[in-house]
This record gives structure tokens, sequence and C-alpha cells, in this order.
């Protein structure tokens, strides 16, 4: 029997989040699949190259997230410079 490809699914198409940011402090995060590790409160559900960051609020310019800092024990807020859907 033949196996079929797997098929990739944006966050949009599953959450209607992105799938990637970039901060403005300059750290590259991705959707992370599962539960969010939780800081201070608030659910990070991007994993970062140097921390993590929660869903962004769309509703606003620029874009901001909460970011936490290698799980420094609290979060602050974080514009992001570039969102991927």
């Amino acid at each position: 029997m033949a196996r079929s490809s797997p098929r990739w699914s944006t966050s949009e198409e599953i959450l209607g989040h992105p799938w990637a940011l970039q901060l403005v402090n300059g750290d590259q995060c991705g959707l992370i699949e599962g539960t969010g590790s939780v800081v201070g409160g608030v659910t990070l559900n991007y994993g970062c190259t140097y921390g993590d960051a929660a869903y962004p609020s769309e509703n606003v310019e620029p874009w901001a997230t909460e970011y936490s800092l290698n799980h420094s024990g609290g979060v602050t807020a974080s514009p992001v410079a570039i969102a991927w859907k």
C-alpha cells in the first residue's frame, strides 16, 4: 500500500494565529504544538530562540505579544516586527 505524503497545515488553518513571529528584539519564534508553558500566569504558545512568547494581540498596531526571556519568571510586552500566517 502506497503511503500518502504528509499534509502540512499552517496555524491559520488550525487556529487562526501566525505560525511564526519575529519580535522587534530580533528573537524568532515558532508556534509550538500541544500545551505551552505558563510563566507569570501567561500561556506561552511560541518557542523562540531565546525565550517564549504568547499569541500576539492582533487588534493593536504594531502587534504585541507577551514574552519571557529564558523563563526568567516574568513576562514583558514585546512588539512583533513580522508575522507569518
